[in-house]
């Protein structure tokens, strides 16, 4: 199951992707499901909910708020970040 690091503990096990990493996927996911505008995981989602410990919306505004980050700033990886991230991923000539 995909669960928010921010929002869980982890346990033994897990892996969590990093910024990159999640950049590249969502990118990739974003260019296969085009046309698919209806995409939904009820099930997933709600199972997801039920492992929250923390919130990361309320966590991200506490974290900005303290590293004096505005709304306006969009954090994203360098290409250098998103490269390394495709090629670990294996999603290279995909």
């Amino acid at each position: 199951m995909a669960l928010c690091a921010v929002e869980t503990d982890k346990m033994q096990g897990d892996v969590y992707l990093d910024d990159g990493d999640h950049y590249a996927l969502a990118a990739k996911f974003s260019r296969d499901w085009q046309g698919h505008p209806d995409i939904s995981y009820p099930e997933e989602w709600a199972a997801m909910d039920t492992q929250k410990l923390r919130d990361a919306a309320e966590e991200y505004k506490r974290w900005s708020a303290a590293n004096e980050i505005t709304p306006d700033v969009i954090v994203e990886p360098t290409a250098l970040e998103l490269g390394a991230a495709v090629r670990r991923l294996g999603l290279a000539g995909e």
